[in-house]
């Protein structure tokens, strides 16, 4: 025990020390700046806090409307996703379907390729026995009214 009390007495004398006049006085001077400060930074502090206060309350606004736009954003993204995906399957229903009938186009004119010209022959016939027709037709008349030619005239 007499080594504790030694040491309490050791502690109380340092702080005695630590306590004199002169740290006092230095102690209250830094006590009386403190609250100059504190007093004269009342105001703007309390100002600053208020304008953090109302900005935060606008920036929970604009983050609150920023959330519904993105969602309604990303509900018509996904609506013409959608659309796009629709158009897509269709433009490719139709091309297949063009495929398909210029395919079937194609086999039809490989088909008929021989008729057609097998047609185009008959209508250039047809076109040169109507040209004889004519002909005929300007040269003798009477074959339109008559089998046979008409009997040649006696002149007298």
């Amino acid at each position: 025990m007499g080594n504790l009390t030694g040491q309490i007495e050791t502690l109380i004398a340092s702080i005695n020390e630590l306590v004199n006049e002169e740290n006092r006085t230095r102690i209250a001077s830094i006590m009386e700046n403190v609250d100059a400060v504190v007093s004269d930074g009342r105001e703007p502090i309390t100002e600053a806090v208020a304008k953090l206060q109302e900005m935060t309350e606008q920036m929970t606004l604009a983050s609150r409307n920023i959330a519904a736009m993105t969602d309604t954003s990303q509900l018509n993204f996904g609506r013409l996703i959608n659309n796009l995906e629709a158009t897509t399957a269709n433009a490719q229903r139709l091309i297949e379907q063009m495929n398909s009938t210029l395919e079937n186009m194609q086999g039809t004119v490989a088909i008929n390729n021989r008729n057609i010209y097998e047609t185009m022959e008959n209508f250039e016939r047809v076109s040169q026995n109507f040209e004889e027709f004519s002909r005929m037709i300007k040269e003798q008349p009477w074959l339109l009214v008559r089998k046979s030619a008409p009997p040649e005239r006696k002149i007298k």
